[in-house]
C-alpha cells in the first residue's frame, strides 16, 4: 500500500493514550525502497478531550481538570529523575559525599512516580500494571530492608569481622 509524504496514520490506541506517527516515504523516488515507510515525529495526545498545552505540561500542578495533583506528583518525580541523572555528570565537582546524599533522594522520586502511576495512570487497574507496580514496589522494598538489616547486623554483631592483628613485641636482645 502507498502512503504519500507526510500522511498521518493512527497506530494503536491502548488504556487511553493515543499515539499517531508521521509517516514518510523512505526514498522519495521509490528506486530503493518502495512502499516502505519510514517513522518520524512521534506525537502523543490524550483521548477523551483531555489535552495539555506546552505549560500545563512543563508546570506541576497545572494539567487542569484531569486529576490534577496526582499528575503533578508525577511531574515533579520527573524533575526530581532529571537532576538526579544530571549528578551523575558532576559527580567529581560536587563530591562523593553531596552525590550519595542527593541519590537517597531516589526512594522519594519513585515514591512519587508510582503513586502517579497508580492514581493518575488510565491503564492503573489492568492486569498488567498491577503486576508492574507490586513487583517493582515489592522489590524495592525488600532489597532496602535486606540492606538495613545487613548493616543492623554487623553493628550488632562483630563476631563476623576478622579481628585486627595485635601488634608485634619487642624483643629483648
Amino acid at each position: 500500500m502507498a502512503r504519500r509524504v507526510g500522511e498521518v496514520e493512527e497506530v494503536r490506541q491502548t488504556g487511553g493514550v493515543e499515539t499517531q506517527l508521521s509517516i514518510e516515504q523512505s526514498d522519495p523516488s521509490g528506486v530503493l525502497a518502495p512502499n516502505r515507510p519510514t517513522l518520524t515525529a512521534p506525537q502523543t495526545r490524550v483521548v477523551d478531550g483531555i489535552g495539555y498545552t506546552l505549560g500545563q505540561i512543563l508546570t506541576p500542578f497545572a494539567s487542569g481538570e484531569y486529576r490534577p495533583f496526582w499528575v503533578g506528583i508525577g511531574q515533579v518525580g520527573f524533575y526530581a529523575w532529571a537532576i538526579l541523572a544530571a549528578t551523575f555528570y558532576i559527580r567529581p565537582v560536587i563530591g562523593q559525599k553531596t552525590w550519595r546524599f542527593l541519590h537517597y533522594g531516589s526512594f522519594g522520586m519513585y515514591l512519587l512516580g508510582i503513586s502517579h502511576g497508580i492514581f493518575s495512570g488510565t491503564d492503573a487497574s489492568a492486569p498488567w500494571a498491577q503486576n508492574y507496580y507490586w513487583i517493582s514496589a515489592g522489590s524495592l522494598l525488600f532489597l532496602l530492608m535486606y540492606r538495613i538489616l545487613a548493616s543492623m547486623a554487623d553493628k550488632f554483631f562483630p563476631q563476623n569481622k576478622k579481628p585486627a592483628a595485635p601488634a608485634p613485641r619487642p624483643t629483648q636482645g
